[in-house]
């Protein structure tokens, strides 16, 4: 799958910064709502651990804990996150939230900067022990964000956020199904786009969906990367409508498509001895 080498016009490097800018924005908001003085969201969920296991006892805690979820939900209405799933009860509690956040390629620590998405978990037990942590599902590329405003056929000043969030969704899914890592994955959109890339790896748990560049989808040339961006989008939203939290199962059936090798994987092969 041959990806543009063409250089981004000027209106979509614009884009792209206004973006970046807008992501940093929402997330020091969103981390601010729920632990004043956070600049990011690893701040202020680790004060909201520190909060949870000094307020005295389980029963303290799980009001701590109710409080912030109702925080986050006015932060989820103000597009500055998105939380996944939850359970509560009166000593207990989980939640997963889902994020954007700004940072270069999570393999190559170089570059130009992108869009992480990120999933982070919290979970409070009956017996006051607190777990936190997360991954990172999602990594949408400066070159595909700049294509996506090059090629949309739709008005993006409400819709990237939820593009975003589509992205990190589909990289919770197909890093479940192993047969699909190292192969070409694309996300069929609104205003007839695919955003391309693979599942990428660092050779550990830590997988993530690579997002390289975006495509318009009415090109011929495109047609295997069309009928395989419908059927993602059609589990991402199967899973989002859903009760089921769970993601494993969801990619099984999703055809497989080879995927050819780009500049982050030439450099990752030039770094190894």
């Amino acid at each position: 799958m041959a990806m543009s080498t063409s250089p981004l016009s000027t209106e979509g490097r614009i884009f792209v910064a206004r973006m970046i800018r807008d992501v940093r924005a929402r997330e020091k908001l969103g981390a601010g709502l729920l632990s004043p003085g956070a600049h990011t969201w690893r701040e202020a969920l680790r004060a909201l651990g520190n909060r949870m296991a000094d307020s005295g006892g389980p029963t303290r805690a799980g009001k701590v804990f109710a409080s912030s979820l109702a925080i986050l939900r006015e932060a989820s209405r103000r597009k500055c996150c998105m939380i996944n799933c939850y359970s509560i009860r009166k000593r207990s509690g989980i939640f997963e939230l889902f994020t954007h956040e700004v940072g270069k390629h999570p393999l190559l620590k170089s570059g130009y900067d992108g869009v992480l998405v990120r999933s982070y978990y919290c979970w409070l037990q009956r017996n006051g022990r607190i777990t936190m942590g997360g991954s990172r599902p999602a990594f949408v590329d400066w070159h595909a964000i700049g294509r996506l405003y090059e090629r949309s056929e739709v008005d993006l000043t409400n819709k990237s956020y939820q593009i975003m969030g589509l992205l990190g969704v589909t990289g919770i899914l197909m890093r479940e199904s192993e047969k699909h890592l190292g192969t070409s994955i694309n996300v069929w959109t609104e205003g007839n786009l695919l955003f391309t890339g693979t599942m990428r790896s660092n050779g550990s748990d830590d997988i993530f969906f690579d997002v390289r560049t975006t495509l318009p989808a009415d090109q011929p040339k495109y047609e295997q990367q069309r009928i395989q961006g419908g059927c993602i989008s059609k589990i991402v939203t199967t899973y989002l409508e859903s009760e089921i939290a769970d993601p494993r199962g969801f990619a099984e059936k999703i055809p497989l498509l080879p995927y050819r090798e780009d500049y982050v994987t030439q450099e990752l092969r030039r770094r190894t001895p």
